[in-house]
């Protein structure tokens, strides 16, 4: 009962919270030292992990929580994110809370804009040789699918530029050749599930 309970207030906060605010999700960039990643800066900043926020616009079931709903502002000329008190907030007179990421991606964003900052520097690590990850979080509804995945002709999301990118460079190699070897699983309710090939077992 008890963890019923906590799920249940774990959901209110949640719910809450999408009233307050337009999704948002991140993209988090991450590749090895000497990496195009980091954009070739030198030292500690070559290896951390690059955060990237985008912030999608507002689609037609925002239009009930009203005009006053925002809660997001975008200062560009200092790259600050600022989170305002919700209208009913007992602290709505309080300073907004100020955010700093290596890189925003406000409502008028395009996918090719996502790709520029968090795909395209991590896959041209990989094709030097080095490791590297972008991993996608957000709430529901947040464009987690559409930024990734879409494969609408102009509109293609990070994964499916990655794919383009990655056999184009491979086409024109002439001294190089590369072996490129793809895995699609999904994690869902603690269940690995290969989504290429359902009926397979995942290691």
């Amino acid at each position: 009962d008890e963890q019923k309970s906590l799920r249940s207030k774990r959901s209110g906060r949640a719910i809450e919270r999408a009233k307050q605010a337009f999704a948002a999700l991140s993209l988090q960039s991450m590749a090895p030292k000497k990496s195009s990643t980091a954009g070739g800066k030198g030292g500690g900043e070559e290896d951390r992990v690059r955060v990237v926020v985008r912030i999608r616009p507002p689609v037609r079931k925002d239009e009930k929580f009203g005009e006053g709903s925002e809660s997001l502002q975008y200062d560009k000329e200092r790259n600050l994110l600022f989170l305002l008190a919700k209208e009913d907030d007992k602290e709505k007179h309080a300073d907004p809370k100020q955010f700093v990421f290596d890189r925003v991606l406000w409502k008028d964003s395009q996918q090719s804009d996502a790709w520029d900052a968090a795909g395209l520097p991590v896959v041209n690590a990989v094709l030097q040789g080095y490791t590297g990850c972008v991993m996608c979080y957000g709430q529901t509804g947040a464009g987690k699918s559409f930024t990734l995945a879409n494969e609408s002709a102009g509109q293609e999301g990070v994964m499916i530029r990655a794919f383009n990118h990655i056999f184009e460079v491979a086409a024109a190699e002439r001294e190089l050749k590369y072996d490129v070897a793809i895995s699609y699983q999904q994690i869902y309710l603690d269940t690995i599930t290969d989504l290429l090939n359902p009926g397979s077992p995942v290691e």
